[in-house]
């Protein structure tokens, strides 16, 4: 067993959290509920991760346009804010940025943007999976087994590793209001 916890790992902790067995593999047809808690726990990161946390934010980042004149975002990107844009005409749709204003995609010139990324399972921090774990399980116990003697313990651990990735969210960022982009262009813009 390494230090990480693999999407097995994950599963099975899930698995055990509402009184099953655990799984051996998470390949398609085999243990019908393994995949559905990992398809379960993969849609609940997105979700999570949608939000904007320390370990998937990158900020001030410059785009440049390619020959053609469209800036095009990596797939892993789940929403893009862009900084330098006073009048708000420029935004993400889909893999683009998009020009409002003038109904194009072309972009003249480069942009800096705020990105929100989609991280892999096993990108993930450790506090982070632990909460996407807990959270998985109470949904999956709500869908599917609807233990009613459960949901307590389920409920309290899932709002004690939400507790802990905002502490940890909270001591991880830059708290220096002049050198955060993000309060530095509300306050200067």
């Amino acid at each position: 067993m390494s230090g990480q916890m693999t999407e097995l790992d994950a599963v099975n902790e899930v698995l055990s959290a509402v009184g099953q067995q655990p799984a051996q593999t998470l390949e398609a047809g085999t243990y019908i509920e393994a995949v559905r808690i990992k398809q379960m726990l993969n849609r609940l990161s997105r979700e999570v991760q949608s939000r904007g946390w320390w370990f998937n934010e990158e900020e001030d980042i410059t785009l440049q346009p390619d020959p053609t004149g469209n800036i095009k975002l990596g797939t892993n990107i789940i929403n893009a804010t862009v900084l330098d844009d006073r009048d708000g005409s420029l935004v993400q749709r889909g893999v683009n940025i998009y020009d409002r204003k003038n109904r194009t995609y072309e972009i003249k010139g480069n942009i800096k943007v705020n990105v929100c990324l989609f991280l892999t399972w096993e990108e993930l921090p450790q506090v982070a999976k632990e909460y996407i774990i807990s959270l998985t399980a109470v949904k999956f116990n709500s869908g599917y087994t609807n233990l009613q003697d459960i949901i307590p313990d389920l409920q309290s651990t899932m709002t004690s590793r939400y507790a802990q990735m905002l502490i940890e969210d909270k001591r991880s960022r830059d708290i220096n209001l002049l050198r955060n982009t993000r309060i530095r262009g509300i306050a200067f813009n």
